[in-house]
């Protein structure tokens, strides 16, 4: 028998709340593979009750094995486990109520949807057909001055109080069904014992922004004599919305007895996380693998969680008998998996191959693995007699593969190039970069070419915009990089500057390229584009007079900062921050989401690193690092949110970031914590070594209902503000 989890949560647009059960046990005979993990992205809606169910009901909302009854101020939430045969087989309820609310609010049905219920139980005078579907159900003053909507998204129920300006968000008040005893922990989140359990609601974070700042504003449950919750909210601008800052969706450890070095990850449409790096463990866990054992020490692997975080689709070691190590994540439409990296295996899996045998001393490799795991679709080295590195990979929105890394090798292959020829003049010590594309069969190289200068290139990461041209960073101690339309033409010195390149669709011409750095020395680690070809990067320096364009920080903070730069279209510097404390940042991925708000991750182990509205707003390890998450409004001149995410070991952000489709990020990283703060975890705590951590952090802040059985819908609320 599985353990279960259950979460209610509220939202206002005053505030904010989320709940976690714990000990909750799961129904009889519903496992967690019971039904299929697919279910997550069937559509739920909305139903008026005209009979089929108890006349108490106003509106019914179904999906996923999960229902969900509207009364007039009470709501139930029906969730029901299945067996293989995707039967039925138990059911748990969770009932909260509203009190002191209306007893008959006007309730409607919003937004209809295609398609119908029809009702066929018993005879024909007792059917019930042409139920119409809604995507919302909207409940007008339930209290005076707040109403009430529920609706769904992404396959899971959520509901928003919305609280008029001047209203006290006092006035709400809820009762749990046969709970007693209910207790505020010593963090202020509130305990409701069940008889299977306990479910704890997290204590509140208010805020309210204002000119993209934010003031935290002091808000809490409280408890009355009659067992009531209710909230306290302190002083605020009435006339001023207040939400809540963000926090852990899922959180989860995924590893073996030994090390693990994440290295990349990547989200699906669906929402599936991929993350792929290297390993130590022979106990590493797989499922579903091409090759379920360790081929060597160490191996790459590669793993796929399915949408939630709440099962494994696949998990494999890949490599030979040499040292792998797999870098570079992508998938595509089909959700086929891309992997590049390196190895010094002679027997590395091939398939198909452009080049079917190590051609040096480490090559490159490429590989295709199709959606389930179950089969390599396609398998190459790259290389030359030198040495080879795949750093990045991206599959372009026509299905053109592109592939970026390092090579000393002077016959890397190239095709059409830019530049033909190996460029560094030492090349038992120095590489180019190289950057390579693919067509969607991969059957030829389309295009292929080196980039640098005499001295060493470090390959970091590659982007691909909607037309096919690839943008490329890293950091170079050449003084004669080629450049073009250059926002800085020259090497700035110091050991080391970022590069930031981009190359067209045909690999023959550069649109612009350019250094950026100060006196001292820069990594670029991280680039992304968005939509309006702006490129965003992320690096380190130690440099005090990096560049800086409308900083949030103009200065450098402390040894090593972050630096935070985007380029418009044509490579021109539109802004350019430094972001850290008094000790070391580094910077790793990067993102920016539909308005421009820029997401950065990385680790620090600065206990002084700016925060703004935290989930954790202390370091863990005062004498290691921790990761960091940080928002930045699109001006980039104020942080939106900065909190520290960590145990009380060191936590390292090897592994960046990712968006899905609904703009929420996932974050890898690795962990040596034995108490890393993990949320709905399919791997609860650390299994020896240096683990991976894989978050996904919802924002705003989101409710959600998270439960063993797939079958279970998330019931979430987000910020509402006045309609």
């Amino acid at each position: 028998m599985s353990t279960n989890r259950i979460i209610w949560g509220i939202s206002v647009v005053l505030f904010l709340c989320s709940v976690a059960a714990v000990g909750l046990q799961s129904w009889p005979g519903a496992p967690a593979e019971a039904l299929d993990p697919a279910a997550s992205s069937w559509p739920l809606v909305f139903e008026a009750n005209q009979g089929q169910t108890d006349a108490s009901v106003k509106y019914m909302g179904r999906g996923n094995g999960t229902t969900l009854f509207l009364g007039s101020r009470d709501f139930v939430l029906q969730v029901c486990g299945g067996n293989e045969a995707r039967e039925a087989v138990s059911c748990e309820a969770v009932e909260m109520s509203l009190v002191g609310a209306s007893s008959d609010p006007e309730v409607s049905g919003l937004d209809p949807l295609p398609g119908v219920s029809n009702y066929f139980i018993g005879s024909p005078e007792d059917w019930n057909t042409a139920v119409r579907h809604f995507a919302r159900v909207r409940y007008e003053q339930v209290y005076p001055g707040v109403d009430l909507v529920f609706y769904s998204s992404q396959g899971e129920f959520e509901y928003d109080f919305v609280v008029a300006p001047g209203i006290d968000p006092g006035i709400i008040r809820m009762a749990f069904a046969g709970a007693e005893a209910l207790a505020l922990d010593d963090g202020g989140n509130l305990v409701v014992p069940t008889p299977d359990g306990e479910l704890v609601h997290r204590a509140p974070i208010i805020y309210q922004e204002s000119d993209g700042e934010r003031r935290v504003v002091q808000g809490e449950f409280v408890l009355t004599e009659e067992d009531l919750v209710g909230f306290a909210v302190g002083s605020y601008d009435e006339a001023r919305p207040l939400v809540l800052d963000p926090m852990l969706s899922f959180s989860t450890y995924f590893g073996g007895s030994q090390t693990e070095t994440p290295h990349t990850l990547a989200v699906d449409s669906l929402g599936n996380v991929y993350v792929a790096g290297e390993t130590y463990s022979t106990n590493f866990p797989t499922k579903s693998a091409l090759a379920p054992t360790r081929n060597s020490s160490p191996d790459a692997f590669v793993a796929k969680l399915a949408p939630g975080g709440k099962s494994l689709v696949f998990s494999t070691y890949l490599g030979g008998g040499g040292h792998d190590n797999a870098k570079g994540i992508a998938v595509d439409s089909a959700q086929n998996v891309y992997l590049t990296g390196w190895t010094s295996s002679t027997d590395f899996p091939t398939k198909d191959a452009y080049h079917d045998s190590n051609q040096g001393l480490i090559d490159a490799y490429m590989v295709k693995i199709d959606s389930s795991g179950a089969s390599l679709l396609y398998g190459t080295f790259l290389g030359g007699s030198g040495y080879d590195y795949g750093y990045d990979i991206e599959v372009g929105p026509d299905g053109h593969v592109y592939l970026f890394g390092n090579t000393r090798s002077p016959n890397f292959p190239t095709v059409g190039a830019y530049d033909g020829i190996l460029n560094n003049a030492s090349p038992d010590t120095s590489a180019d970069f190289y950057l390579t594309r693919m067509p969607p069969a991969l059957s030829y190289l389309d295009w292929s070419t080196f980039l640098g200068g005499e001295g060493d290139e470090n390959a970091r990461a590659v982007a691909v915009d909607a037309q096919g041209n690839a943008y490329v960073t890293g950091f170079t101690d050449s003084t004669d990089f080629p450049t073009k339309n250059a926002y800085q033409q020259d090497f700035a010195g110091g050991a080391e500057d970022v590069v930031v390149v981009r190359m067209n669709s045909s690999g023959s011409s550069l649109g612009y390229s350019t250094y950026l750095g100060g006196n001292d020395t820069e990594q670029g680690n991280d680039i992304w584009v968005d939509g309006k070809l702006n490129a965003y990067v992320v690096s380190q320096t130690t440099s005090t007079n990096f560049p800086t364009v409308d900083a949030y920080q103009p200065i450098l903070a402390g040894n090593t900062d972050t630096a935070i730069a985007r380029f418009a279209a044509d490579g021109a510097l539109v802004s350019s921050t430094y972001l850290g404390g008094a000790g070391n940042d580094y910077g790793i991925g990067i993102g920016a989401d539909e308005s421009g708000s820029v997401y950065v991750v990385g680790d620090t182990d600065s206990t002084n690193f700016p925060t703004a509205s935290p989930i954790q707003p202390a370091h863990g390890d005062p004498s290691g690092y921790d990761l960091f998450l940080t928002r930045l409004t699109s001006s980039a001149q104020s942080l939106a949110f900065s909190t520290f995410i960590g145990g009380s070991g060191n936590d390292r952000g090897f592994g960046g970031l990712a968006f899905d489709e609904q703009g929420e990020v996932y974050v890898l990283g690795g962990s040596e914590s034995s108490d890393f703060p993990t949320f709905g975890a399919l791997q609860a705590g650390n299994a020896g070594g240096r683990d991976l951590v894989i978050l996904k952090v919802t924002t705003p802040l989101d409710f959600f209902i998270a439960a063993a059985p797939p079958a279970v819908a998330a019931v979430r609320g987000v910020v509402a503000g006045e309609e």
